[in-house]
């Protein structure tokens, strides 16, 4: 052998090793990209997820805000019937214990017109208000509500126990 082959055979495997040295250090730095990638393959997924829940999370919020504002007109009613029933309550205690005489007008023909006595007295008319039955109610078939159909589910729960449809 000469010496210039054996001086290229030393130089050819010093450059092997080192391209070899190279070798790994690339390899260690893509296994760790690749790790690195998965993680963040991972952590993508579980923000997809958290975005999810939040956006369900968000429906309902939006849904119980709905429910919170009928909620409140209700209140606003039942304050405004309360007051009225208060109003018609301190009217009633104010009023005299025996009902005046009404009037007897004579007309031509000697025809007399005498007062209607109530039909129903008005604790049974408050209490047929308070649980809503219509049939208790002295209305003309005419003025009587129709029924109708609950656009809410919710509506069931202010309804008497008797009345609740299955």
């Amino acid at each position: 052998m000469s010496a210039v082959g054996l001086i290229m055979d030393v130089l050819l495997i010093s450059l092997i090793l080192a391209a070899m040295a190279y070798g790994l250090r690339l390899e260690k730095r893509l296994r760790a990209l690749r790790e690195g990638q998965d993680g963040f393959v991972k952590a993508v997924a579980e923000l997809n997820i958290a975005a999810g829940r939040a956006e369900a999370a968000l429906a309902e919020l939006r849904a119980a805000g709905e429910e919170t504002d009928l909620l409140h007109e209700r209140i606003v009613a039942a304050r405004t019937l309360k007051a009225d029933l208060e109003n018609l309550v301190s009217r009633g205690r104010s009023a005299p214990a025996t009902p005046a005489p009404a009037p007897v007008v004579t007309m031509t023909r000697e025809a007399t017109v005498t007062p209607i006595q109530p039909s129903i007295s008005t604790e049974r008319l408050l209490q047929a208000l308070a649980e809503r039955r219509a049939e208790d109610l002295p209305l003309t078939e005419a003025a009587r509500p129709a029924p109708t159909r609950r656009a809410l589910p919710e509506d069931d729960l202010f309804e008497a126990p008797a009345r609740r449809r299955a």
